[in-house]
């Protein structure tokens, strides 16, 4: 009986980690970045630069994830299960004391933050041989809030500040 109780308290959903699994995203990825910003009046600018990113599962259930946009230093960047009970709720440390929350559903890793006056969503898609980031960030403070004329449902609507898109290959 003792054995038994063990066992259900072991097998918990609770205390069961799910192994990181990248295996399909593993690999060394080349390509280009394309980048639009815009200012306060929209007025757009564009610029382009070569990316690398590498993505290695580690033997402590851990992923690198490394990126070196051309010209700059290597981003070493580790991925890890977050300890939340979130479905594909992952964290990506900086290894500098900042933490991203990411959430992977299927073949897309999503995140939201917030940094230095600006929101930033970013989707990374892997298809076949190619990863495919698309970034958008809105300036941090409201271009405009309205609400139901009762007062009972406000919204806050951002300008956009920049959007990138970023096509890898598998090398």
């Amino acid at each position: 009986m003792t054995s038994f109780i063990f066992l259900i308290i072991f097998m918990s959903p609770y205390n069961l980690v799910a192994k990181i699994s990248f295996s399909q995203w593993q690999g060394r990825w080349d390509g280009t970045c394309l980048q639009n910003q815009y200012n306060t009046e929209n007025v757009k600018t564009q610029s382009e630069t070569k990316m690398t990113l590498e993505i290695k599962e580690l033997d402590n259930d851990q992923v690198s994830w490394v990126i070196n946009y051309f010209g700059e230093p290597p981003r070493n960047y580790t991925m890890r299960k977050s300890n939340t009970n979130l479905e594909g709720h992952y964290v990506l440390d900086e290894n500098n004391g900042i933490l991203i929350d990411r959430f992977k559903i299927k073949n897309e890793i999503r995140d939201l933050f917030q940094v230095n006056g600006k929101k930033i969503f970013t989707t990374t898609t892997l298809e076949e041989n190619t990863i495919k980031i698309v970034t958008n960030s809105f300036w941090q403070q409201p271009l405009r809030t309205t609400s139901l004329p009762d007062g009972s449902f406000k919204v806050n609507s951002f300008a956009l500040r920049d959007v990138s898109h970023c096509h890898l290959i598998r090398k």
